[in-house]
């Protein structure tokens, strides 16, 4: 008689996520390495319990998951961008949505960033601008990400806010 292989339970999408989320700061940097193509000067992590919006002169904040396939691609589109635009001394910071505090996040309009490329353009402390990839619901909840991202529409937003910001 052949033996019953056990059934294994099914993974759960938290679990996933609770993985990622006590990744230790060098592994965050590392990840964001793989991605950013611009020169070290150029840009920061944030993965501190909070973040200080009010404290920014002037910024592209990035609110990035390791886990999120979307803040991946849109990540690497950005930095790309941000190489040819000027002036030069604007910093990308990208925050480690894992990391922050929600207290931190509740100065991000329209709702709370989830990580999955959230773009904020802060001047003097208050965001004049954001990108987003999420679609929302009326209730101000996620409802879904997009199975594409027009990287080449989101690229050509991004730099319109930055030139019109900066």
């Amino acid at each position: 008689m052949r033996a019953r292989k056990k059934k294994s339970a099914p993974r759960s999408k938290n679990l996933i996520h609770k993985t990622h989320r006590h990744m230790d700061e060098s592994a965050f940097r590392k990840a964001v390495l793989e991605l950013v193509v611009l020169p070290d000067e150029r840009w920061q992590i944030e993965s501190g319990p909070i973040l200080e919006l009010t404290k920014i002169k002037h910024a592209v904040v990035f609110v990035f998951a390791v886990w999120s396939g979307p803040a991946h691609v849109i990540l690497r589109a950005y930095s790309k961008a941000l190489a040819s635009l000027y002036p030069i001394d604007v910093p990308l910071i990208i925050v480690d949505i894992d990391s922050i505090q929600v207290a931190s996040t509740e100065s991000f309009p329209p709702y709370l960033p989830h990580g999955v490329g959230e773009t904020y353009f802060v001047k003097e402390g208050a965001i004049i601008e954001s990108i987003t990839t999420l679609l929302l619901r009326e209730r101000k909840t996620v409802s879904k990400v997009p199975q594409t991202i027009d990287i080449s529409a989101n690229v050509r937003r991004f730099s319109d806010f930055y030139e019109k910001v900066f």
